[in-house]
Formats: C-alpha cells, structure tokens, sequence
C-alpha cells in the first residue's frame, strides 16, 4: 500500500501515535519498579506525543486549505509566503501560526501548548532519558492540544 499524507490519513495517525505513547509511559506491573527502566521510554513518548500534534494541524491545514495532500497545501502556504517545508514543516509553532489557530487557543489549551511547543522532530534521537512525571505530563498536555485542534471547524 502506497504511503500518502491526506487529511485522513493523519487524523487515523495521530490518536494511534498518543495510544502509543501511553503505552510507552506504562510501568512495569512489578511492585519492585526500577526507575530507570520506568523512564526508559519516556523520550519516545513525548516524541509520538509531539508527533501526533504535527499530524493534527497538518491534519487541519490540509482541510481548512481545501487541498487533496499535504503537498498541495505546503504549495498553497508557500503561495501565501508561508514556509513549512523542511524543519519548519516539523515546527508546533510554525504549523500553529500558519493554521491560524494560534490567536483561538483557551486559555487552557494555551497551556497546554505552552508545554508542548518545545517538541522537536529531533527528539527521535534523543537517548536523554526524562522523568517518568514530565513524560506523562507531556504526553497529557499533547493530548489537550490534539482533541482541541480535532474538534475544529
């Protein structure tokens, strides 16, 4: 099956990539919990937590665009002097701003983004671990941000 990036497609990705992080946050069952090994996954579940926003606004630009793709709506963007190929195109902030959606955050979505907006596509190869809190914190805060940018017209 051919990979493509539609609206679709990146609304079915992104609660599947915040399902994948709790997983990640999960602790063993065992009573003897090692924290290291408790935090040993933590990194990857704030990068899918992160993930799954891009997905979302990228989700939300494509409709809100009337485009097919992402393709057709980065060339739409870039029509309107908006860049997001590259990094940029991985950015929370940059893909926020060219949403429009940054001047529509309540208050309790903003902090929630505010928590967020430091996510980088480079975590992917971060091997810092974090701590088992600011993780789950994370990832909740991403979820806020994700089911708000879902719900929009």
């Amino acid at each position: 099956m051919a990979y493509t990036e539609t609206e679709a497609d990146f609304r079915q990705l992104a609660p599947m990539h915040l399902a994948n992080a709790y997983k990640l946050l999960e602790r063993p069952a065992s009573s003897l919990c090692d924290c290291a090994r408790c935090e040993e996954h933590v990194r990857g579940a704030m990068y899918l937590a992160g993930y799954a926003i891009e997905l979302i606004l990228k989700a939300y630009l494509i409709r809100s665009l009337r485009k097919a793709d992402w393709r057709e709506a980065v060339r739409a963007l870039k029509r309107r002097g908006i860049n997001v190929t590259g990094p940029r195109g991985h950015s929370l902030p940059t893909l926020l701003r060219a949403s429009g959606l940054d001047t529509r955050l309540p208050a309790g979505v903003s902090a929630d983004y505010g928590t967020c907006s430091t996510w980088s596509s480079e975590w992917r190869y971060a091997s810092v671990p974090r701590a088992h809190l600011v993780g789950t914190q994370f990832v909740q805060a991403a979820e806020g941000v994700h089911a708000w940018v879902a719900a929009q017209p």
